[in-house]
């Protein structure tokens, strides 16, 4: 390993002395002489105590601008730095230029300086970080808890365990220690990460011939191909499969199976042994072949290329070990000594201090806040523990309180309810903070759940802050947070790290890679040459010299299917081909993912080395086959004991021929033998040069991200780059959607140098997944997030209160969950009404249909659910509403097939692109129009997944003008008192819930009530009355009732127009172009219609008055399967005419001991 470099020692002690005058120590336990350089970010605007009213206006219209773009990344509008205080005083006056900035400037000159003095080429050269190094090479070899010692990838005695003994998590109360919190963490995460492997191997095992299942993924005749030296990986195996025991083709840009950082299990005796890879890479160009290809990452001293025997390869389906790979990595190291906000974490103390850095100077500058406001000067030098000057601004009391919380807060837990506006308090709270950074503060770091999130927030940063970076996976923006990918602004950086050298170290590789190349050049040949068997001391001289001299007196026929060599001349008959074994099947495995999700995955495995415009899904690096065409096999009943009295011969040519094939395979398994400790210790090698790579990349990003302002990643990111971000020394970290996350992810944000955390987010929505459904319950609790256990402990939490998204009815639906927490702004009041929906703007639409299972997984599917809501889309989309303004949600992704499926059939509605989603990928979404399947229906009242409190919050919040559920509501009252709650609240008159859907005709305002799917057969979009309006060629329109603009439709009445141009009748019809088929012209002039007998005919109009909530109708259905017009009294049987609110909810089963020999895998 690389030692640190030291910088100039002069350079260094004045740097360490102005730090110290700041109030900060220098790190000299890492060596010597280091400190980070100082940071360049240009000029800077900065205020003098003499500055008079003129000056001070003029500072603040600066500080109203972004900040300058970092110099990595040119952008066209370049705009000077919000205001920063260079030293804040406790009575908020800035001071003077200090020594401190004196002393910055002067390192900056000495870099520039050093760059000249280099090596002549202009590139500026910072030093190196050791942080970095240190972070990286941190190993848990010195503790003693058993736990800390684990290996990341798990050895095969743990995947064999069939009982595993768990600690219980608490989330009640505090912890007793730090590392009781930390341990019980670890054992739950672990677990969650390898039971789904551990049940796989469980499974083959018993189950040697076993056939693939929904839970497993099982693939035979796994063969060797070769290996792959990649840069960032290491020496991977590429290995070919047959998904025979799948017995379907799988479209594998839509398939989880085998996405990278998958852990499998490969074994070539029936599991009785079996090594764990993970997979490193799947190009799809390699998947489409037959029989398809992977590669796979060997652990370091298992590196596998034996090509003489297949194997066979397991894989869980359940969960993603990348996702936690990192998190259980960064846990192992985490200690009462470095983790941060201990005491309001794990000990429960709510007595919530400002961060240290705030206690220091608590003047704020928070114009920010109030960007439009004429008195916003008021705002400029605050005291932010102090009472806030009342100047106006778009943010509502509980928004401010929740600001005011973020900043004062060294542990700031925020609730937003849907609608709330979250991200926008959020936003605000970085602004006022990234307004307030000294130049020197080390960057805020942002972590959201998801890469779409990420993507909004950094939006809504990037339009005041420009010097961010992305971090890791892939961005949808293709345009500013794209430019700001750490990939571009590495690439457009020039800035050289000193004493790294990238090239040196890939020079290093190059050289083992060759050593490896040349070790396995025997092994690689379809046959071992006698030299090859000569040179590993496998025969003697005299062998090797029979194999020559009997070559020269043999004359053979040339075999063009067998290779010509003297071993395989020798070895004759028992030289074989390889035979291949393709695949072919018909049917096609249902997709399981989005491609945008996959590619999501793909890329954070890459670890966000890969173009965005083009994540490649291939290795980078070096191919070495080991394939063979042709094998050796070895004859049955030949004992040890004659092979080795066959070896003692020295004329090989005087072996018997059914002997020969026997001591050649003894020859390749010593080979093999021989070859393998220096093989391994060449691997280890490659493997030690590709984290010094990594580590001078890292060196060179940690320094692009010291020069900026704010820092965004993925909770998976977080934890993933963890010795990155921890070597910029953070203070300030913010987590949107905390109680999405699962403790863990979280808690490794409590890198070292944390501060002040902020935790946004809303327990009552979905929670972090697990992927044992057992390890949620008692005494578990797994699910439980930090956000959550720190709101139910008593922690201090504010909650934001005015919803902005659903008008009030729909709002009221929600209030079984939040109780009177919510209310209205004003913005959602006098929305309009749903067209074709007579004012009712929220429904649900009771069934007694039963459900179903989807053939391919055990999901729920409701095929008249399905069909309603297919025919309900069309009406509405007849009606003119766009389809891009509705959604359909439903909990199970065997409903979304279903439903997609009945889309795609209507013809009305071919061409239209439709967002169907599961409720649990839609937390943060909205839309005009959501439609809700609830898909259970049953007698035995099991309702799934709508058992579950969170996941029905958030199916009844994303609705912003219209909601309506299609669902038995008699099964979801009568088992769920939440679910009772809600058809309690649409039971309030005029009730919004019945058996009977109603519609009313926007043109006659006719009320129709739909009941089964008969019922929308005489409805194109309005009512069962015959048109009877005018087209434009004066015939009558014969279509029923409809919304739509008659120009769409083609009349096909006879024509019977006059030519002009010989007085001719067309006999066309009318849609077609008029033509006389007397004279066979086409007409030149405009064709005169014929009068009309009724022409001036007044329309039959029907005034009946518009239909609004469940006021009676007038109108009388008389189309198929149309009930009578009466008003929609709910029957007794829909959960609360009759039916007992449940007093009981569905409890968790609680245990003490997790078996895996009795997994059963639920709804």
């Amino acid at each position: 390993m690389n030692s640190p470099a030291r910088g100039s020692s002069r350079r260094n002690s004045e740097y360490n002395k102005a730090n110290n005058k700041n109030g900060q120590t220098a790190d000299n336990s890492l060596g010597d002489g280091w400190q980070t350089a100082p940071p360049s970010r240009g000029q800077q605007q900065r205020i003098k105590r003499s500055e008079n009213q003129q000056q001070k206006k003029a500072a603040a219209k600066a500080a109203s601008r972004p900040a300058t773009q970092l110099p990595s990344l040119p952008i066209e509008d370049q705009y000077q730095p919000p205001e920063k205080f260079s030293q804040r005083s406790g009575k908020g006056k800035a001071a003077w230029i200090s020594e401190q900035d004196q002393v910055a400037e002067l390192g900056q000159k000495l870099q520039k300086l050093d760059a000249r003095k280099g090596h002549g080429d202009g590139k500026e050269r910072v030093q190196r970080n050791p942080l970095v190094a240190k972070y990286e090479y941190e190993t848990t070899d010195h503790f003693t808890e058993e736990w800390r010692r684990l290996p990341e990838v798990p050895l095969p005695e743990e995947l064999l365990i069939d009982d595993v003994e768990l600690a219980t998590n608490v989330i009640q109360g505090p912890f007793e220690s730090v590392d009781s919190y930390l341990e019980t963490h670890y054992e739950l995460i672990r677990e969650d990460t390898l039971a789904g492997l551990r049940t796989a191997v469980l499974h083959i095992r018993k189950n040697p011939h076993a056939e693939d299942t929904h839970e497993i993924a099982i693939y035979e005749n796994v063969r060797v191909l070769g290996l792959t030296f990649a840069y960032t990986h290491g020496v991977c195996t590429k290995v070919s499969f047959s998904l025979n025991r799948v017995q379907k083709r799988i479209r594998w840009e839509q398939s989880k199976r085998l996405v990278p950082g998958t852990l499998v299990c490969l074994s070539q005796d029936d599991f009785q042994t079996f090594k764990v890879a993970t997979v490193a890479a799947r190009p799809i160009a390699g998947l489409q072949l037959n029989p398809p290809e992977v590669d796979l990452l060997f652990q370091v001293d298992e590196l596998e290329f034996d090509v003489t025997k297949p194997f066979l390869m397991v894989e869980s389906r359940e969960g993603y070990f990348e996702a936690n790979k990192w998190v259980l990595h960064s846990m192992q190291r985490m200690t009462e000594k470095n983790m941060p906000l201990q005491e309001y974490i794990v000990k429960l103390n709510n007595d919530v201090k400002a961060p240290d850095y705030l206690m220091e100077n608590p003047i704020y500058n928070l114009t920010s806040m109030f960007p439009d406001a004429p008195d916003k000067e008021r705002a400029e030098e605050v005291n932010v523990f102090e009472q806030w000057p009342d100047v106006k601004n778009t943010m509502d009391e509980s928004q401010k309180n929740a600001l005011k919380t973020i900043l004062t807060k060294s542990l700031a837990v925020i609730q937003g309810p849907p609608g709330t506006g979250k991200t926008y308090t959020s936003v605000i709270a970085l602004h006022v903070l990234l307004q307030n950074m000294t130049e020197y503060d080390p960057p805020i770091i942002v972590a959201c759940q998801t890469n779409h999130a990420l993507d909004q927030l950094l939006r809504h940063v990037y339009k005041f802050e420009h010097e961010i970076i992305r971090l890791g996976g892939r961005t949808q923006d293709r345009e500013d947070i794209k430019r700001r990918t750490m990939f571009n602004v590495r690439s457009g950086s020039s800035i050289r790290v000193q004493g790294s050298s990238p090239h040196a170290i890939y020079k290093e590789m190059d050289a083992v890679r060759n050593k490896i190349g040349k070790l396995l050049g025997p092994l690689a040949a379809d046959l071992i040459s006698p030299d090859d068997l000569f040179e590993l001391k496998l025969i003697n001289e005299k062998q090797h010299k029979s194999f020559a001299d009997e070559m020269n007196d043999w004359v053979t026929a040339q075999d063009m299917d067998k290779p010509s060599s003297a071993i395989a001349t020798w070895l004759g008959d028992s030289v074989m081909p390889v035979q291949e074994h393709e695949d072919f099947y018909g049917e096609i495995e249902d997709d399981e993912h989005s491609i945008e999700m996959l590619r999501d995955m793909e890329a954070e495995f890459l670890g966000g080395n890969a173009d965005d415009d083009d994540v490649r899904d291939d290795l980078r690096g070096f191919w070495f086959q080991l394939k063979h065409d042709y094998r050796v096999h070895r004859p049955e009943g030949i004992t040890n004991q004659e092979v080795q009295r066959a070896l003692r011969v020295q004329n090989v040519w005087k072996l018997d021929m059914h002997m020969r094939a026997a001591v050649y395979k003894y020859w390749e398994k010593k080979a093999t033998e021989k070859i393998y400790p220096e093989l391994m210790e060449l691997n280890r090698n490659f493997h030690r040069l590709v984290r010094e790579s990594k580590i001078a990349r890292m060196e060179k990003d940690a320094y692009l991200m010291s020069q900026c302002k704010l820092v965004g990643m993925t909770t998976t990111g977080l934890s993933k780059y963890r010795s990155l971000v921890a070597a910029c020394k953070p203070k300030v970290i913010l987590i949107e959607e905390a109680a999405e996350c699962l403790e863990a992810p979280v808690l490794v944000g409590c890198m070292p140098s944390i501060q002040h955390m902020i935790l946004v987010g809303d327990h009552m929505q979905l929670k972090g997944k697990c992927n044992q459904r057992d390890l949620e319950s008692e005494p578990y609790n797994l699910d439980v997030s930090m956000f959550e256990r720190l709101v139910s402990n008593g922690m201090p939490v504010v909650a934001l209160r005015t919803q902005r998204r659903m008008r009030p009815e729909i709002r009221e639906i929600l209030e079984p969950i939040y109780q009177d927490l919510l209310r209205d702004h004003d913005s959602v009041l006098g929305r309009d009404h749903i067209e074709g929906m007579g004012g009712v703007n929220m429904y649900w639409f009771s069934h007694s249909s039963p459900e179903g299972t989807h053939e391919e997984t055990p999901s729920k599917t409701n095929h008249f659910e399905a069909n309603m809501i297919a025919k309900f889309v069309e009406y509405l989309i007849l009606n003119t509403i766009k389809a891009e303004n509705i959604t359909i949600l439903t909990f199970y992704t065997g409903q979304r097939q279903e439903i997609w499926t009945a889309l795609y059939k209507n013809a009305n509605l071919k061409g239209q692109h439709f967002k169907i989603h599961t409720v649990d990928s839609y937390q943060g979404e909205e839309n005009d129009i959501i439609i809700l399947s609830l898909v259970r229906s049953n007698p035995d009242g099991q309702i799934g997944f709508l058992s579950n409190p969170n996941r029905v919050c958030v199916a009844l919040s994303r609705a912003q003008r219209g909601f309506y559920i299609f669902g038995n509501a008699a099964t979801a009252t009568s088992t769920s008192g939440l679910w009772w709650d809600i058809g309690a609240v649409l039971n309030k008159p005029p009730p919004k819930i019945g058996r009977s859907l109603p519609i009313t005709c926007h043109k006659h305002k006719q009320r129709t009530l739909i009941q089964n799917l008969g019922s929308w057969d005489d409805i194109t979009g309005g009512c069962n009355k015959p048109c009877m309006e005018r087209l434009s060629c004066g015939h009558e329109c014969p279509l029923r009732c409809h919304p739509f603009d008659h120009g769409m439709y083609r009349c096909a009445e006879p024509c019977k127009a006059i030519i002009p141009d010989c007085g001719h009748l067309c006999s066309k019809l009318c849609f077609d172009v008029c033509r006389c088929t007397d004279c066979g012209l086409p007409a030149v002039d405009t064709p005169i219609k014929p009068p009309s007998e009724d022409e001036d005919e007044d329309e039959d109009e029907d005034e009946d008055e518009e239909y609004s909530g469940m006021a009676k109708g007038k109108g009388k259905g008389k189309g198929k399967g149309k009930g009578k017009e009466k008003e929609t009294v709910p029957p007794s049987d829909i959960g609360f005419g009759g039916i007992l609110r449940p007093s009981n909810e569905p409890s968790k089963r609680g245990h003490g001991k997790f078996k895996y020999s009795d997994v059963v895998n639920g709804v």
